[in-house]
């Protein structure tokens, strides 16, 4: 691997951190169907009978790994292809999928809002990091 390699790491971790979710999401639906938590009808269009709250918690959790998470992936790929790969920007990479792993300990454990948010607003704050990072690279070069 070459050094400038190293900013895709953090992205490739964030990816499967994305789809083991993926993955804990769909066992999680088919072992509430098991339970007659919920009939598999709701899954047809997400109407009807009421979605359990742990449930509706992983699915919205889901959800929100593509709301901030593309930006992550899409400003590591440009920091990789303008050759701007510095040290800064891989810890910025590595950094933001800590603020990740933190943010779904905590949504998907105790869900304090407030430390959710503060986990979120890091992680927001690390992303705009890494955009800036590449900016000034591009203007410089």
């Amino acid at each position: 691997m070459t050094g400038d390699q190293a900013i895709l790491l953090p992205s490739i971790a964030m990816a499967l951190l994305t789809l083991s979710l993926i993955l804990f999401m769909g066992l999680h639906r088919v072992h509430a169907v098991r339970r007659r938590r919920v009939h598999i009808r709701f899954f047809r269009t997400f109407r009807g009978d009421e979605m359990p709250e742990d449930l509706h918690i992983v699915h919205r959790h889901v959800h929100n790994h593509f709301e901030l998470p593309p930006l992550f992936h899409v400003a590591i790929v440009a920091t990789y292809a303008a050759g701007a790969v510095t040290p800064l920007a891989v810890t910025l990479g590595w950094a933001f999928l800590a603020t990740r792993c933190v943010h779904t300990l905590i949504h998907l454990t105790y869900n304090n809002v407030n430390h959710r948010f503060l986990a979120y607003g890091a992680g927001l704050m690390i992303v705009a990091a890494l955009w800036i990072h590449l900016l000034v690279a591009l203007l410089d070069g």
